[in-house]
């Protein structure tokens, strides 16, 4: 925790005791990038996750492309057949998403993209961003209090379809309306909150609320890549499957 706590204080240029009200020492999560740790801030009771990068991770970093760009020429030289799957361009691909991720600051312009296109679409939040506490290497951000959608329908009774149909449509929104798209969708990255509300009969229902967290990769596609794959769900969907083949 010594190095984190350097980091985080070298990074908004202050001692962590007047920059936060609370710090907790235990990541409430570990990443191969950063880890993140609850905490409340300074003056203030809200309370909110800090994503810190792990110190000296850049240079790791550089080191490992280093040997996988040596061992995917190899790999193109020695076996033509691999050759075929072109190992340099996907590690060079492998490249630009990790670097992108090292820079938090796309991180936030991404959480802001998301932000905007889904500010009307209900049932479904993203965490809000603290810019004051937030460098190319620290983003601090809402806590969000929920559980895996997988662990929804036993931990907090959830119905898992009416969650399902709204990821469903949040998916379709990404893909055929804003044409960008979070890049690391698992089960740890959706969380779930319960909220009942009491209808005019006085019965209480209650529904899943979607958080989406981890806006580290984000994907962008073309006008043409959307309507290909309108065009496989279309031939998918009709068992046409010479259509699929020629998209």
């Amino acid at each position: 925790f010594d190095a984190i706590r350097a980091l985080v204080e070298s990074e908004l240029k202050a001692p962590l005791s007047e920059r936060f009200a609370s710090f907790d020492e235990r990541p409430l999560a570990s990443a191969s990038i950063a880890q993140v740790h609850c905490a409340i801030l300074a003056h203030e009771t809200e309370e909110v996750v800090v994503k810190v990068q792990r110190p000296g991770i850049a240079r790791a970093i550089d080191s490992d492309l280093n040997i996988l760009h040596f061992l995917a020429r190899q790999v193109e030289e020695q076996a033509p057949d691999l050759a075929l799957m072109d190992p340099v361009g996907i590690v060079e691909e492998f490249e630009r998403a990790i670097r992108r991720e090292l820079d938090f600051t796309n991180e936030r312009r991404n959480i802001r993209t998301f932000t905007h296109n889904f500010a009307d679409f209900e049932g479904l939040s993203i965490p809000r961003v603290h810019d004051g506490y937030s460098t190319s290497r620290l983003l601090t951000m809402e806590l969000i209090k929920g559980v895996k959608v997988t662990q929804a329908p036993e931990k907090l009774g959830i119905d898992p379809y009416p969650v399902a149909r709204k990821m469903l449509a949040a998916l379709f929104a990404m893909i055929f309306r804003d044409g960008v798209f979070h890049g690391d969708l698992h089960p740890g990255n959706i969380l779930i909150n319960a909220v009942t509300t009491t209808d005019e009969n006085g019965e209480d229902t209650t529904r899943g609320h979607i958080y989406l967290i981890d806006f580290g990769l984000v994907g962008r596609l073309t006008q043409k890549q959307r309507e290909n794959i309108l065009d496989i769900l279309i031939g998918l969907s009709r068992r046409d499957y010479q259509l699929v083949a020629r998209v």
